[in-house]
């Protein structure tokens, strides 16, 4: 046998090692080929959990689609809507930034086999306060609506007051009207419509204006002082109950005037499906389907009431009630003032100093922030749900769906009108004994 073919015998593996090697392979490719399988179907080692779980689902689509989203620190380099698959469960802290806006943080869960959806978020903008300047002093209070682009601005001056209209789109003021009294003033919560009545003497005057139209209000004579005032939340054209003496009435945009019903109470009101209810006796009664409730508070006043609940306004705080048929059932006190009305969700919120609780359409409640500065204002800011508060010394937000907030202004605030559709805030500061007109955008 020649050198070549020796050398050749000497390095044959043996017949044993050929039977290690291949069980080897065999054993690799039943143990590699499921772990790649599970590996490409979502699956993981939770080294923590010390067992195999399967991958989440991270989705983000927020608003500016042009901000930067870091996860635990590390760019995703990717166009808003994002969605990033196989991330094993587990918190991770994300981060949202744009140039000139706030910066959106959270630590949040990537739970197994499931999507986590980070949405319903417009970055709010790092923006400073500029000032309105009018021709006007004695700036007393603003009123606005979510979708109006006019404001109502009440001054007074000496011992006049007036009303004006400030577009702030154009940036113009119109006068609506002057009185020597002060006049009581009243945004509808349904609607883009305000009131404003003015008592001199013994007769009343009642201004219906459309915050679409403020500059041509409808202007109505009243020969009493017996008035009683209901906003109608069924009818943008006929905004308003009235009662004088025993008839209610309803009063359309352009001063025409319809018969509801008659009552004797003080105690009344009108429901979306114009069905009037009146409380005599602790009965409270609904005159067209001839139910009546027995209420045991002492009533000075109904709220709102719907086809689920009732919301009663009792010395105590306002009674919210469940009924069916002629009972109520699940009644509780809420405490503070209604101070908005949710048109989509069709909740109240009900304001104290330090919480805002929400009052649902089916009746139920909850709370949804506790705040450790005392609060004067709460509005809607913008159509996600973000909650606009003031306080006397800033002006913050807050997320009920992700429990994030931030500062939007510090110092010192009044009223305040967030406009959603232009993402602008008009608020009043007082400075040097005078009250200011400031916008905000958001």
């Amino acid at each position: 046998m020649d050198k070549k073919h020796l050398k050749l015998t000497k390095s044959r593996i043996t017949r044993p090692m050929r039977r290690i090697i291949m069980a080897i392979l065999i054993g690799s490719f039943f143990i590699i080929s499921p772990a790649i399988i599970l590996y490409t179907a979502g699956y993981r080692y939770d080294f923590q959990e010390k067992n195999v779980r399967q991958t989440g689902v991270l989705s983000i689509d927020i608003k500016p689609t042009s901000a930067q989203v870091w996860l635990n620190d590390i760019e995703i380099k990717k166009n808003i809507p994002i969605r990033l698959p196989n991330r094993a469960p587990g918190t991770y802290h994300l981060k949202i930034e744009r140039e000139t806006h706030k910066t959106w943080e959270k630590d949040i869960t990537i739970s197994s086999n499931q999507t986590t959806y980070i949405k319903d978020i417009t970055l709010l903008k790092d923006a400073t306060p500029t000032e309105i300047i009018l021709d006007q002093d004695g700036i007393q209070n603003i009123y606005g609506t979510d979708n109006s682009t006019n404001i109502l601005i009440l001054t007074k001056e000496k011992y006049i007051y007036e009303i004006l209209a400030f577009d702030t789109v154009e940036k113009t003021v119109t006068p609506i009207t002057r009185t020597a009294t002060q006049p009581e003033i009243s945004v509808s919560p349904f609607f883009d419509t305000a009131y404003i009545l003015i008592k001199e003497g013994l007769t009343q005057t009642l201004h219906l204006v459309s915050f679409e139209n403020p500059n041509n209000p409808t202007t109505i004579a009243i020969d009493s002082l017996d008035l009683e005032l209901q906003w109608n939340e069924s009818n943008s054209f006929e905004p308003i109950y009235i009662k004088e003496k025993t008839e209610i009435k309803k009063i359309s945009l352009n001063g025409t005037a319809s018969p509801v019903s008659q009552t004797t109470s003080s105690l009344w009101y009108v429901d979306s499906d114009e069905n009037t209810w009146e409380l005599k006796d602790k009965n409270l009664k609904q005159k067209n389907e001839n139910l009546s409730i027995y209420i045991d508070e002492e009533i000075e006043d109904i709220f709102h009431i719907n086809k689920d609940r009732m919301i009663l306004k009792s010395k105590d705080g306002f009674v919210v009630a469940q009924y069916t048929e002629n009972t109520t059932h699940d009644t509780h006190t809420i405490f503070g003032d209604p101070t908005y009305f949710h048109r989509d969700t069709q909740e109240w919120w009900f304001m104290t100093e330090w919480e805002l609780v929400s009052v649902y359409a089916d009746g139920n409640s909850n709370l949804l922030n506790r705040s450790g500065e005392k609060l004067t204002h709460v509005t809607l800011l913008d159509e996600d749900g973000v909650i606009l508060f003031v306080t006397d010394e800033k002006i913050k937000t807050f997320n009920p769906g992700y429990y994030i907030g931030h500062d939007l202004f510090d110092g010192n605030t009044m009223q305040a009108t967030p406009l959603l559709k232009q993402r602008e805030l008009y608020f009043l500061r007082s400075l040097e004994g005078k009250n200011k007109l400031y916008q905000l955008d958001y």
